[in-house]
């Protein structure tokens, strides 16, 4: 729960202290928030499943148990809701839906493949909380849904089991003004220890078994008031922006959701099994934190931002010779320019700079229980365009997509590199190209936070 924690915990701070374009006046957050109406936002977490059972049960060489395995990873997603207000009682019902890629996998004493991974869930839950100012403090429970995937030797056999269970958990909402709101959650989704005998639909035919015991989920959230964004007339709502208003100049922060996927290349044991490394595919979900500066001149805004964003890209092989090579990246980070130009309260700009990231090669052979880990760090360009909108006073959300180029960075001789191999040829190498990164994110102004009325 180490690493858990400590992405939430950074995932939290970008929050709380975030930033971007101010109005000239200010919106008044009232004593006590007004809770009751339709709202829908974004969640940013990190999930956990759990599982138990084993494969190969009955063979003559290790067995996979799937209790030992790690997989975990961020997850990102959307949700709908209502909420009903009575005095200080709030009670309400709550949709959401996640997308995922966690996943993890072993490579048995026979050379077979296991590979349990998941890649969405939902859940449908009342949530009933105590209301004191603009906090609310709330618990919540109603059902869970998912499916999980068992793949078996390099992807010739598949078992898919579709869950129903049950989620519960708590959690802490602030409403940050009139429309926006921030809240911190953790659920538990509960399938009851679902247990399947998997040997009929794959390859390798013994007695044996898989449970899906459930995710711990811990996340962050940001919830808009379609009531409130919808309602004309009060001061410094969006239903009054003019574009005198507008005013680009400050520091901000932020938070930010997306997707990434790394483009690789290169050959592993070119005299024997011959693994294409251009053939892999790693790709996930990112979730990331974000600080930058705007000065605005008339319609021009220039400045610079800086991010580091967390994912869990990864795609694996086995080759002839039944080894495996795992190729995997876990984060990555820009420092950039930004230019743009501003229409009403919308800005559309262009943006480059410098990219960062350490990408990890694993190849476990057959005879070796533990795998060879080579580790390169790259330093190559980022650059990009994107549309940010004042949706309120001190608070834009945006659009974006980055190219980082990495320039096609070789590592060659990885038979030297990876000390506990002997399979490693002279003709081995092992190349990054780059990161396409697409994603949404909602930045605050620390100037408007810092300086209400």
């Amino acid at each position: 729960m180490n690493r858990l924690s400590t992405i939430c915990a950074l995932a939290v701070v970008g929050g709380i202290y975030g930033g971007t374009a101010t109005f000239a006046s200010e919106p008044t957050i009232e004593p006590t928030a007004n809770w009751t109406g339709i709202y829908a936002g974004v969640t940013l977490g990190y999930s956990e499943l759990d599982a138990g059972g084993v494969f190969d049960n009955d063979g003559d060489k290790h067995t996979a148990a799937f209790g030992d395995f790690d997989i975990n990873g961020t997850n990102a997603g959307i949700q709908i809701g209502y909420n009903r207000q009575r005095g200080n009682i709030v009670y309400g019902i709550e949709a959401d839906y996640s997308w995922m890629d966690i996943s993890d996998s072993y490579v048995d004493g026979e050379g077979d493949l296991q590979r349990l991974e998941a890649d969405y869930f939902a859940t449908v839950r009342a949530r009933f909380g105590a209301v004191a100012d603009n906090v609310m403090v709330y618990v919540t429970a109603g059902a869970a849904f998912s499916e999980f995937n068992l793949i078996v030797e390099n992807g010739t056999g598949r078992f898919s089991d579709d869950a129903v269970g049950i989620a519960y958990g708590g959690g802490l909402e602030w409403a940050v003004s009139e429309h926006i709101r921030l809240k911190a959650e953790y659920l538990r989704l509960d399938f009851d220890a679902v247990s399947r005998l998997v040997n009929t639909t794959l390859p390798d035919v013994d007695n044996d078994n898989i449970t899906f015991h459930g995710y711990d989920v811990v996340r962050i959230g940001v919830n808009a008031n379609l009531n409130a964004l919808l309602r004309q007339g009060s001061s410094g709502t969006y239903g009054e922006f003019t574009e005198d208003a507008a005013d680009w100049t400050g520091i901000y922060a932020g938070i930010n959701i997306g997707y990434s996927e790394l483009d690789v290349g290169g050959i592993f044991d070119v005299g024997g099994g011959e693994a294409q490394l251009s053939t892999l595919d790693p790709e996930a979900i990112n979730g990331g934190i974000t600080l930058g500066y705007n000065y605005q001149s008339g319609r021009f805004v220039y400045g610079i931002e800086a991010d580091y964003v967390w994912t869990d890209m990864s795609d694996q092989l086995v080759d002839l010779d039944t080894d495996t090579q795992r190729v995997s990246a876990d984060w990555f980070s820009t420092i950039r320019a930004r230019f743009g130009v501003t229409t009403g309260p919308m800005l559309v700009y262009l943006t480059g700079g410098v990219a960062f990231t350490e990408v990890d090669l694993d190849v476990e052979i057959n005879s070796i229980n533990n795998p060879d880990r080579l580790s390169t760090s790259e330093t190559g360009l980022a650059y990009g365009a994107g549309v940010e909108y004042i949706v309120m006073n001190g608070v834009t959300l945006k659009g974006e997509f980055l190219h980082l180029d990495f320039d096609k960075a070789y590592v060659t001789n990885l038979g030297s590199r990876l000390d506990q191999l002997n399979d490693g040829d002279a003709g081995d190498n092992f190349s990054i190209k780059g990161i396409d990164v697409v994603r949404i994110g909602m930045n605050v102004s620390l100037d408007t936070l810092f300086n209400q009325n």
